[in-house]
């Protein structure tokens, strides 16, 4: 998973502990969880209790899904699972689901939908609203399509591919469709929005939405933007720019690294994904060193030296690296923060900027005659076999 992301989240679940009970201890009222629980109560237009009405925290419509078909789901169910009203149209549910995070952490959105998907109805719970209740009242549900093409892309000979629109309500996330159509179909009660699409070799376009009381349908058309990454392919990489440290070796240019094939990996010390992915980049690195593959770890231009990267990689190195060291090169990009060539976006560091990087990880595979293959593919698509032949 990226920081923007496909659909992956990582969830810290903590136990409150109560004060020491007096002596002797009096018994529970109710059970320990009851306090974090909440009841929600879900309301027809016209003021009606809702049987049988589903409930989530998040709508997500998975590609394998007839279009339109939309789920809820909770953070802290596995597997995932909506809930539904009874006939007074209530339910309980544990606020520590609902709110998995430590205390001061966002509301979580809680969304509605009637059986038939003509109702819905969304509000925001925060932490201090937990034990007790919660009301959602329903409107007409606006269906909105919204269809996604990329003529820069089409201009480069390429298409879309996976593409994803998520919806931003306020502080939270409350819903997104994703997969390879690109037509998204989204259900939204009146109000005002945020729509964000993308794809994989695409930047975030960003619309504002405002759904009518007595709107139905609404069909919106996005042409997504080429990133320059993908501007890049089959052209000379650009150089390692204004690069301000050097571990395990270096400095070194893509000049010298001719002949070689180039994996850059950009990343920072922040980034969770990232640095749970190098045990793996790290074995690349013992199948394919002999073969002929150079891995540079380019660390955008966040910290100030090596020494304090170093420094905040302490407790990684020693929880998730299992106490290792990373084998291969790692340069410090510098530069500030730069507008990437050819949009309005900015990326930390020379390097990062002028390969158009704004989600982390991503890797960067450049051939033996220096020219940019494109991102790294995974598991059985994965380019490195076929470059470098096998381990």
């Amino acid at each position: 998973m990226k920081h923007r992301l496909r659909t992956a989240r990582v969830i810290l679940i903590l136990a409150a502990s109560n004060a020491a009970l007096a002596q002797p201890p009096e018994p529970p009222a109710s059970a320990p969880h009851a306090k974090t629980d909440i009841t929600v109560l879900v309301l027809h237009p016209d003021g009606r209790p809702v049987a049988g009405a589903d409930v989530g925290a998040f709508v997500v419509h998975f590609e394998s899904e007839a279009p339109g078909t939309l789920n809820l789901t909770l953070p802290g169910e596995s597997p995932a699972r909506s809930h539904r009203t009874d006939d007074s149209g209530s339910l309980t549910l544990d606020g520590q689901t609902l709110l998995p995070g430590e205390p001061g952490t966002r509301p979580s959105p809680l969304i509605a939908l009637s059986r038939d998907r003509t109702l819905i109805g969304m509000t925001q719970v925060r932490r201090e609203q937990l034990g007790g209740k919660i009301t959602i009242q329903m409107a007409r549900a606006c269906r909105v399509t919204v269809r996604l093409k990329s003529t820069s892309m089409a201009a480069l000979g390429r298409g879309l591919s996976w593409t994803n629109v998520y919806v931003r309500w306020d502080q939270t996330r409350p819903m997104a469709v994703f997969g390879e159509r690109q037509v998204h179909e989204l259900l939204l009660p009146p109000g005002e929005y945020s729509l964000v699409a993308y794809g994989t070799d695409t930047y975030n376009e960003v619309i504002k939405v405002q759904i009518a009381p007595d709107e139905s349908e609404r069909r919106i058309d996005l042409d997504l933007r080429a990133d320059r990454l993908t501007h890049l392919i089959g052209k000379p990489a650009p150089e390692l720019a204004q690069i301000k440290g050097w571990k395990s070796g270096g400095p070194v240019s893509l000049a010298d690294l001719r002949g070689k094939v180039v994996l850059l990996d950009f990343w920072g010390y922040w980034c969770g994904p990232c640095v749970h992915a190098m045990p793996d980049l790290m074995q690349t690195h013992e199948k394919y060193k002999d073969k002929g593959l150079v891995i540079i770890a380019v660390h955008d231009d966040s910290t100030d030296s090596i020494a304090t990267m170093d420094s905040n990689l302490a407790r990684i190195r020693a929880d998730l690296w299992g106490g290792n060291d990373l084998p291969f090169l790692v340069a410090l990009d510098g530069g500030g923060e730069m507008v990437i060539p050819g949009c309005e976006e900015k990326a930390r560091g020379a390097t990062t900027s002028a390969y158009g990087i704004t989600a982390f990880p991503t890797q960067v595979l450049i051939d033996r005659d220096g020219n940019v293959i494109g991102k790294r593919r995974k598991g059985n698509d994965d380019q490195l076999p076929q470059l470098l032949g096998p381990p």
